[in-house]
């Protein structure tokens, strides 16, 4: 299966560049954490 997103090209471009690339674990997720806007949790 091809790569759906490009790797970065720098910390730079990872960090304050245009393009989305995300780094994924060896199970194939990535990390996320949601909060509620209103109060935090």
């Amino acid at each position: 299966m091809p790569d759906a997103f490009p790797a970065a090209t720098s910390t730079a471009e990872l960090e304050r560049g245009q393009t989305l690339a995300p780094r994924f674990g060896p199970d194939g997720l990535i990390a996320a954490i949601a909060a509620d806007a209103e109060d935090g949790a």
